[in-house]
């Protein structure tokens, strides 16, 4: 190991002596030395722990000014064997918050969550202040790994310790914790936590994730929380998204028009979409039958023909006579172009379709629905999230597969991948063609002619594939599909990851149809994976014999009913979210309705649900990851096909849930330095 007082003086050199890389001369210092470089040319001079203190000191300060290489290279100078406890602690938090800075996620959780450094056994001798930080960074580590349960779970445990103002921004973080925890397991923890007031939290997130389908039961289910849980702290002060719920459904449109086509190459879609709406809409109506709940104002839904241009344009107008007060719709992409030219539109209009991209939408203008394109970008988001960089992309030839080709490309690179492959495939070029061509296995092959040639004989040969390409992101039907696989591993590709988007899946869970797909990670919406709701249940009762092509416009429609008294919630709160059953829905700034989807992964021929991972870029270049799970869809093109549903077993809850880490406390105190920013959770 090099010595520490040489690598902190030469760390000293570089804070006070450099300009752009070059050494500069410096005849007379006659300006203030460097604070941080003053620091550690002082902690050289001191015995220990004086010295430690300042290089802790300094190194805190390294991070702050996100000088993360010299603040690791003065941390790793350090013996923490020597320490005492109280700069034992900020050795290991200050280790563990340049882990997270650096990615490394589970050592931060290690060094936070176990006794490595010796921790756990100092932390009931450590000031309260400390407790709290170590409590909170220990919360960021369980975000950043995806372990939201432990997050939440640590966060009401050191809520009552911490300052007010530091207590609120910490309640903010439970309530998010909890909205990314799946909503079973909420409902099994709102049963069996032991602690009051930690399982009035699990029961709270629970009431707002079961109850999305209806406003009037959740507000119900709340109203009877609150009577239960007077002093929780959540009752005394509501997460934002639950408080101004009562306020929401006062507010709630009462006159619907749903403006749909009802002939034409877009009726199929259209009336799955009419028969998912009414059969959210009948649910809820049941719902409220059964809890003996009169409406004061019963909801009016009005259908209109939108199958042309012209009877568009005329039957809005008419929706808007008639007193609507919401309107849904429309389904083609020209008719919602022809609403993006209006400067305002007089009443809330939720699209089922994307106009013009990057252009200025008029006031009032929601766009909402099932995109291919939107799926691509999704799948760029997942191969990023599993640190891949270089990317090939293989899609079915025509303007369909440009677009989705056109959209994941740009996504892909503003993540600053590279896409260093593309092929598209037809009945001229086929998919095995298309293959060696991203694969380069035409070139292999052709310097094996070369060199036959100069030899005059065969050589021993076998083709080599490029080697720079991380994955490969497949846009396919199942039939075109179940022939890339077998043809990647074919072509020596067998150990090239390939995610893909819900196109490749039927929802048939079909173990020898589907073995040829084993491997392939794919993203799809939560309905696809047997969500349950009655507005499912009644759906298939009422329409036994629909086209199972459809069922992911079912949900569509399911999403349009529910928005109708949620859409003013993602107004309203920032940061909010629906979840639905075309996926994790919050509004950006654009007014675009966003999913957040589900990812699946065929094993022995079977989707299984796995975990989605996210990694996004933080302000200042740094990435994070966090992980959730919840499901996305094709858009409305005359080309496209539509897969089936799936139904895979959803993973069993087992066995008892762990504790928080540190031990029990008296209350107050806190500490108010800033922590690492903590991921969003999207599920």
């Amino acid at each position: 190991m090099i010595n520490k007082t040489l690598l902190i003086a030469l760390i000293v050199m570089a804070l006070v002596g450099c300009d752009n890389g070059r050494v500069q001369n410096q005849p007379v210092d006659t300006t203030p030395k460097d604070p941080i470089a003053h620091m550690l040319e002082q902690a050289q001079s001191l015995p220990s722990p004086q010295a430690e203190l300042l290089m802790l000191k300094a190194i805190k300060q390294l991070r702050l000014e996100n000088k993360y290489g010299e603040a690791q290279r003065v941390l790793d100078s350090i013996d923490p064997s020597v320490l005492p406890n109280l700069l034992k602690a900020d050795f290991v938090l200050e280790t563990a918050r340049l882990a997270l800075i650096n990615q490394n996620t589970e050592l931060a959780q290690q060094l936070l969550a176990t006794d490595q450094l010796q921790l756990l056994t100092i932390t009931p001798s450590l000031p309260l202040e400390k407790q709290n930080e170590i409590s909170l960074l220990r919360a960021v580590a369980y975000e950043y790994n995806g372990d939201f349960f432990r997050a939440a779970q640590e966060r009401i445990f050191v809520a009552p310790m911490l300052d007010e103002e530091l207590r609120s921004s910490n309640q903010e973080a439970i309530w998010q914790d909890l909205t990314a925890i799946p909503t079973e397991m909420l409902e099994v923890l709102s049963r069996d936590a032991a602690h009051p007031e930690t399982r009035g939290w699990f029961e709270l997130g629970w009431l707002y994730k079961a109850y999305q389908d209806d406003m009037d039961n959740q507000i119900r289910q709340l109203k009877d929380w609150q009577t239960r849980y007077p002093t929780h702290p959540a009752a005394i002060e509501m997460p934002h998204a639950l408080a101004i719920l009562t306020e929401l459904l006062q507010q709630r449109p009462n006159k619907i028009a749903v403006l749909l086509p009802t002939k034409g190459r877009f009726w199929p879609a259209a009336r799955a979409i009419r028969n998912g709406f009414m059969a959210a809409h009948y649910a809820a109506m049941e719902t409220r039958k059964q809890l003996q709940q009169t409406e004061e104002s019963p909801l009016l839904i009005r259908f209109y023909d939108s199958s042309s241009v012209d009877t568009f344009q005329a039957n809005y107008q008419k929706a808007v006579d008639e007193g609507a007060e919401l309107i849904i719709g429309p389904l083609q992409k020209e008719n919602v172009k022809l609403l993006q030219q209006r400067e305002s539109l007089p009443v809330a209009t939720i699209a089922l379709n994307y106009g013009t991209p990057n252009i200025e939408n008029p006031t009032n203008l929601f766009q909402f629905g099932l995109s291919a394109e939107e799926e691509a970008r999704q799948a760029a988001e997942r191969a990023w999230s599993r640190e891949f960089e270089n990317a090939g992309v293989l899609y079915p030839d025509g303007e369909w597969g440009e677009r989705v080709f056109n959209a994941f490309a740009e996504h892909w690179h503003s993540l600053d991948g590279r896409v260093l492959a593309s092929a598209a495939y037809s009945k001229s070029n086929s998919i095995s063609n298309a293959i060696k061509q991203m694969l380069l296995i035409e070139q292999s092959q052709q310097r094996s002619r070369e060199l036959r040639r100069i030899i005059g004989h065969k050589p021993e040969f076998q083709p080599r594939r490029r080697q720079d390409v991380d994955f490969v992101f497949v846009f396919a039907s199942p039939k075109q599909a179940r022939q890339i696989k077998p043809l990647f591993d074919f072509h020596y590709a067998a150990d090239v990851p390939l995610i893909a988007s819900s196109r490749i899946y039927e929802g048939k869970n079909n173990k020898d149809l589907n073995k040829d797909l084993n491997g392939i990670e794919f993203c799809d919406i939560p309905w696809v994976f047997g969500e349950a709701s009655k507005a499912k249940t009644m759906l298939e009762e009422a329409w036994p014999k629909a086209d199972h092509r459809y069922h992911r416009f079912h949900a569509l429609g399911v999403d349009a009913y529910r928005l109708h008294s949620r859409i003013q919630l993602l107004t309203a709160v920032e940061d909010s979210k629906f979840f639905g059953a075309t996926g994790s829905l919050s509004l950006n700034s654009q007014n675009t309705i966003e999913r957040a989807l589900s990812w699946a992964q065929f094993k022995s021929g079977i989707a299984m649900v796995v975990p989605k991972i996210t990694r996004t870029k933080e302000p200042d270049g740094e990435e994070t990851q966090d992980i959730d799970g919840e499901g996305a869809e094709p858009a409305i093109n005359s080309d496209q096909s539509t897969p089936e549903t799936a139904e895979p077993a959803a993973t069993p809850i087992k066995g008892s849930f762990p504790q928080p880490t540190a031990g029990i406390r008296p209350a107050n105190g806190a500490t108010s330095e800033t922590l690492p920013r903590e991921p969003r959770a999207q599920l």
